[in-house]
């Protein structure tokens, strides 16, 4: 809504200040020019303006002095703005250090040992399976080390002694032998099926009471792989199903070892007196076995054409997949930033590279990706992006140092979602072929545009990865597919254009020499006036926007934005042109409060398109902001995304990443847009549609 006439306005006023109008002795301290006593207000001046010369008097503000301690309001707009952004992100210097330490930190997170499972199972043949070894860790869908310790038995004490007699004499036959281990298969299965396999063949190893160990590899249930490869090449990509990654669960899954044996049995021949321990029985001797089955327990050895003894045991692993549940149940504490910042804090931030909090999913034990992106995050603005991938197979390195991921693409994306509840790609970023193997670090740097439309309502980026897990020297060609997902939680700023700024700044100059001419003072009182104006036509169209708002989220984020303006006027009514100290606080505050409203004009938009988990993030970065904490260290994190079961069997790493994305163009005429509109949640990757 823009006021035309000047009896639109007198209108305007009258209608939001019913009371106002008619009130006697009720002014504030107003802008005094200095020839005056000081008592006229800068509504009166408005009002003088619009009336001709009739004066009013406006009732008190009811809105209270919140801000934060640690911003700058007595120094100049740059402090401020500097002040300001240190409140919402947190210290500077910190944070880039932070920056710099982000890969190490996350491998030092997903570091894994290998822990003894409880064995379900039993003996069979004298073959006993000991222990299963499995990570304590396995982060998402990833590929992971197994290993099973078994003991073979001593073959004479697993029968009784036979004792024969041969003429005159007794004796005891003794009996020889050795267990034939063939093949060990390893098996990922859930519900009845078997879902990933790995099997050593042609074992040939002959043993008896030794105990053996056997490693392999093992994929976590996945239905997403060869999904997010077809992504990775080129295509479009539809947010939901983006969103539906990032929220995918494993459900529990079991690990069976299935060990293949024969037992080899031998006893004396006690016709000659002496041992004849043969291992196959010629056809002219048939009354002399060479496989001895043995009925005293009811198992039989395996002999001829008999199936060997399959020896199988299983374990019960318990899994959750989401990394920011694991920071929501305080396992991991992880120094990221969220949100981002408008470009009004430019001069602050310049070209830093800083680490993100995302939300990250995938083979997150055997992929670990940061990105460092820049503070800077606004619609129809570029923002640089630093990419490092790296494959870990350190993650094997207890059983197997020879692991390597291979064949690794990426794809960079920023997809805009639109108000029918469409979604486009709005800038693209992916790899030319694909990547050499990861043993080394790879960065890729670029840059993603967020360039918008009229019909856009927010932009979200995603690092997609995919590429393989190979056991590249004992089993060349076996290989399992991994990939990676994240969703980065920097909220694209709109790009607004502040009333106040450039006045604020041209203040700065007229005091800077300590001369504060009445040329300037007039110039300065114009400019203050006009600014008053302005955020009285920005709260008349929010409260026609909170009224046409069908949530409460959204009417109670437009009022917040509604009071911040009026906190502007009233810092700017209260100024005093005779004390630079008045001048400087007031505008400096006005910023600031401005600064806020305009985030509350956001959030409320985010809430009313049903863009919930962007609105609290944003949300808890303003609120937090001016509370006086620091919220950028540690962030506030909402959990509406992500799966609630977290098990002692599992620690989610974090993948730094740059966060979720969302815009605005300025100040949107609701009603225009609402016939059209649908309202989306990005919960679960699920469009809800708005009440007609």
């Amino acid at each position: 809504m823009k006021l035309q006439t000047k009896s639109l306005f007198i209108l305007f006023l009258v209608l939001i200040s019913p009371f106002s109008v008619f009130a006697d002795g009720t002014g504030y301290v107003g802008i005094d020019d200095g020839g005056g006593t000081g008592t006229g207000t800068l509504f009166t001046d408005i009002w003088d303006w619009l009336t001709g010369g009739n004066t009013v008097d406006l009732p008190p503000s009811n809105t209270t002095d919140d801000t934060p301690s640690e911003i700058v309001f007595n120094g100049t707009q740059n402090e401020t703005e500097q002040s300001s952004a240190e409140a919402v992100m947190g210290d500077k210097e910190e944070a880039i250090i932070e920056a710099s330490n982000s890969t190490q930190r996350i491998l030092d997170e997903i570091k894994s040992d290998m822990v003894s499972y409880y064995c379900v199972g039993y003996e069979v043949g004298g073959l006993v399976q000991e222990v299963i070894n499995a990570p304590d860790k396995i982060g998402g869908f990833s590929v992971f080390p197994v290993r099973i310790t078994v003991k073979t038995p001593s073959i004479d004490s697993m029968f009784p002694e036979e004792v024969i007699d041969y003429g005159d004499d007794q004796y005891t036959i003794d009996v020889k032998g050795h267990t034939e281990i063939n093949s060990v298969t390893f098996k990922v299965m859930q519900g009845g099926t078997v879902v990933s396999k790995y099997e050593l063949l042609n074992l040939n190893l002959v043993s008896e009471n030794q105990q053996h160990t056997f490693d392999a590899i093992l994929k976590v249930p996945d239905d997403y792989a060869s999904e997010v490869a077809v992504m990775t090449q080129g295509g479009n990509l539809d947010l939901n199903d983006l969103n539906a990654l990032v929220t995918a669960d494993v459900e529990n899954f079991e690990i069976y070892t299935e060990v293949n044996h024969n037992l080899v049995v031998w006893k004396e021949n006690a016709e000659y007196a002496r041992w004849d321990l043969e291992e196959h029985t010629p056809e002219e001797e048939e009354d002399k076995p060479s496989r001895w089955d043995h009925d005293g327990d009811g198992d039989k050895i395996p002999s001829g054409d008999d199936e060997p003894w399959k020896n199988t045991s299983y374990i019960s692993y318990r899994h959750t997949t989401s990394a920011t549940q694991s920071i929501l149940d305080g396992i991991v504490d992880h120094k990221g930033k969220e949100v981002g910042l408008g470009t009004e804090y430019r001069n602050e931030y310049d070209d830093e590279m800083f680490a993100f909090k995302a939300d990250a999913n995938g083979a997150t034990s055997n992929i670990v990706m940061t990105i460092k992106s820049s503070m800077i995050h606004e619609i129809n603005n570029p923002a640089g992006y630093s990419i490092t991938i790296i494959g870990y197979p350190e993650y094997f390195d207890t059983y197997s140092t020879d692991m390597k991921v291979q064949n690794v693409s990426y794809r960079l994306v920023a997809i805009n979602y639109h108000a029918d509840g469409t979604s486009t790609i709005s800038t693209d970023s992916k790899s030319d072929g694909i990547l050499p193997d990861l043993t080394k670090v790879g960065v890729i740097n670029t840059i993603l545009d967020y360039n918008a439309d009229d019909d856009t309502v927010a932009i979200y980026p995603f690092l997609l990865v995919s590429g393989r897990v190979y056991q590249t020297e004992d089993n060349p060609d076996r290989s399992f597919p991994v990939w990676a997902i994240s969703k980065p939680r920097i909220t694209i700023r709109s790009n607004y254009v502040f009333v106040i700024t450039d006045h604020s700044r041209l203040i700065d100059s007229f005091l800077a020499d300590g001369d504060f001419t009445a040329s300037e003072k007039e110039q300065t009182e114009a400019m203050l006036e006009g600014d008053v104006a302005d955020y009285l036509s920005k709260i008349a169209e929010l409260e026609s926007n909170r009224d046409f708002a069908d949530d409460t989220d959204s009417e109670n984020a437009y009022q917040k934005a509604i009071d911040y303006y009026q906190k502007a006027i009233d810092s700017l009514t209260a100024i005093s042109l005779t004390n630079t100290d008045s001048i400087i606080e007031g505008k400096n505050k006005a910023w600031y409060y401005e600064s806020q409203a305009k985030d509350w004009v956001q959030i409320a938009e985010l809430y009313y398109y049903g863009l919930d988990d962007q609105a609290l993030t944003l949300a808890s970065t303003t609120e937090e902001a001016n509370s006086g904490s620091d919220f950028g260290l540690i962030g506030a994190i909402s959990g509406d995304l992500l799966p609630a079961v977290i098990t002692d069997n599992w620690l989610g790493i974090l993948i730094v990443l740059a966060g979720v994305v969302v815009v605005f163009g300025g100040d949107i005429d609701l009603k225009s847009m609402k016939s059209g509109a649908k309202k989306v949640s990005s919960k679960m990757g699920k469009i809800k549609f708005s009440k007609k």
